[in-house]
């Protein structure tokens, strides 16, 4: 009987196995649909090619932390947003092949530069996450444009800006996103947290709400670096990322209305001058985060306060010379 009793046991754990892969696929799947249909609702110079990408973050994040079963829901996800575009179906496949190799050697990337802490110390995750996003994005992109151009669906004179601005929109979502996704689930919250957390927070609203919404031009741009700081003194690795994914998500909203420094031009245009100013935030972030904190000690910090500021004065000098100029 035991025999039997026992088999029946290990067919019943083999089965909710499968399910729990199943489940986890199908959510994935529908996650990534998701968010990749929100990063494509601003494509503007092609149906398929998006400033913004935040879909390569939760991609690679993904196959990071959970393997090659997530696979198969970033694939699945990224051909139904595909198809949904409208191309023929062998392109929507081609691009969805695309997603999945990014994610593939995004998540390698990682997992080799990883082991090499030892070799690299402190810069060994702002190293990794962005040749992960780089490479992981040269490769999307060629994939994508390769689909685009092989089913006429991109003029020959507009491939390299559909090219860059897939690059640069694949390679900013993985900055920002893949490192948030991969550290969130580490954060820890204490009691003494309360008051830095609250006050970098209230810092945060206002310094973002000076510079996207009320102030013209570029001039306080670098006001948004300090709430970095402060929260890698105060708080930890976790809430710098934080802080780096709301910068981005506001000033993208902001840019999209119409408003902050990168009002001017059409919207593909406004996105990727913000896009070079995010991957610059998230590479500071990225730098900011690997370092502890009884490392970046105060002087440090008074120094790197000074330099934004200096940076602040300089921009601020240009931004009023250039008006006095056009007046």
């Amino acid at each position: 009987m035991m025999p039997g009793g026992q088999l029946k046991t290990d067919h019943r754990i083999v089965s909710l196995e499968r399910l729990r892969i199943l489940a986890f696929i199908v959510g994935l799947a529908v996650t990534y649909f998701f968010v990749a249909r929100l990063g494509l609702q601003l494509a503007t110079i092609n149906n398929s090619a998006s400033p913004v990408w935040p879909a390569t973050g939760l991609a690679i994040a993904a196959v990071f932390l959970f393997g090659r079963k997530s696979l198969a829901g970033i694939f699945f996800g990224a051909f139904a947003a595909n198809l949904l575009v409208g191309g023929p179906v062998a392109s929507a496949l081609l691009i969805s092949i695309g997603n999945t190799a990014e994610a593939t050697i995004g998540a390698t990337i990682l997992r080799k530069l990883f082991s090499h802490r030892k070799r690299f110390g402190s810069s060994t995750e702002p190293l990794a996450f962005i040749c992960a996003s780089i490479f992981g994005s040269l490769l999307s992109a060629t994939f994508g444009v390769t689909a685009l151009i092989t089913w006429k669906e991109l003029p020959f004179e507009e491939i390299s800006s559909v090219w860059v601005t897939w690059v640069m929109g694949d390679a900013l979502g993985g900055l920002v996103f893949a490192p948030l996704l991969i550290h969130i689930g580490k954060t820890r919250f204490v009691r003494d947290m309360a008051w830095p957390l609250a006050l970098n927070g209230l810092m945060l609203i206002l310094l973002l709400s000076v510079v996207f919404f009320y102030v013209p031009g570029g001039s306080f741009l670098f006001l948004v670096f300090p709430p970095l700081l402060f929260a890698a003194l105060y708080l930890g690795r976790s809430f710098v990322l934080i802080c780096s994914s709301i910068v981005c998500a506001v000033s993208v909203f902001a840019t999209i209305s119409g408003e902050g420094p990168f009002a001017l031009g059409s919207l593909n245009e406004r996105l990727l001058h913000l896009q070079l100013f995010l991957a610059g935030y998230a590479v500071t972030s990225l730098m900011l985060a690997s370092v502890s904190r009884p490392h970046l000690s105060k002087p440090v910090a008074g120094v790197l306060l000074g330099c934004w500021l200096l940076t602040g004065i300089v921009f601020h000098s240009f931004d009023t010379g250039e008006k006095r100029a056009a007046e």
